[in-house]
């Protein structure tokens, strides 16, 4: 397989796998992506929200760094990026500060998050605005 920016970990290959599902999800039309698609943008989903971030983190980052689309990359800040930095922003901010800086994709995916309501949403909106 293949090596993508941020899949670091021991489960590499099954979160690869798990962020190309994931990444068609974000590229499908609304209502048209497989079901395959669908499963593993549920399953992130509930990594994020069910306290899980750190089995979710590597898996947002490879889908994010597998494309260039500018339309996919807003997909992907807007979802669960967003939500987890809005519910986990503290425990992931120096992660996310390190990625940002050498990835462009990665700032095109947080020029698509709305979090002012996180504690870190000043040091996001710093990333994006030494990007621009």
């Amino acid at each position: 397989m293949e090596h993508v920016p941020g899949i670091d970990n021991n489960d590499a290959e099954a979160d690869l796998a798990l962020a190309a599902n994931y990444l068609r999800f974000h590229q499908a039309e609304f209502g048209e992506a497989d079901p395959e698609a669908v499963g593993a943008a549920t399953r992130v989903d509930v990594m994020v929200t069910m306290g899980r971030p750190e089995e979710a983190w590597p898996v947002i980052v490879g889908a994010i760094e597998m494309t260039e689309d500018g339309d996919t990359l807003a997909n992907l800040g807007a979802s669960d990026l967003e939500t987890l930095i809005v519910s986990h922003g503290p425990a992931f901010i120096d992660r996310i500060e390190e990625r940002a800086r050498p990835s462009t994709r990665f700032v095109g995916a947080l020029r698509n998050v709305w979090a002012s309501s996180s504690p870190v949403w000043p040091r996001v909106e710093a990333l994006i605005s030494d990007r621009t």
